[in-house]
């Protein structure tokens, strides 16, 4: 977690819809939480990880400062699974890998709304 209040939350989205959230702290809903996103919303991940070729970028995107969000994305798809460790906000904008892996977190944030569970405590 970051020096700050930045969200610590958990979010799995399986291949069938199931979404399934866990709020740590510094966000709106903390425990467990789940909801359903359609096939179309699951083919658009999908779509979206594809075209940033997920699975050739790197392990890890040291900081440029500490004092930032840690993200830690895993995906598992079509038998390959790769976990990848940055930290987020301004450190997106660094490398144009970096910046394509924010923009598909971002989208996976939106597709699943997982705004009506971290909100603004």
């Amino acid at each position: 977690m970051c020096f700050g209040t930045c969200p610590i939350y958990n979010l799995i989205v399986h291949f069938d819809g199931k979404v399934e959230y866990e709020g740590v702290a510094f966000v709106k809903i903390e425990g467990k939480q789940s909801s359903q996103i359609s096939p179309a919303q699951i083919e658009e991940l999908v779509n979206a990880i594809e075209a940033i070729d997920f699975f050739s970028l790197k392990d890890q995107y040291p900081p440029s400062v500490t004092d930032m969000p840690f993200i830690q994305l895993s995906i598992t798809l079509n038998g390959q699974s790769k976990t990848i460790q940055h930290y987020g906000l301004l450190a997106c904008g660094e490398e144009e890998a970096l910046k394509k892996l924010c923009e598909l977190e971002h989208k996976i944030d939106a597709i699943v709304n997982s705004s009506q569970w971290v909100g603004n405590k």
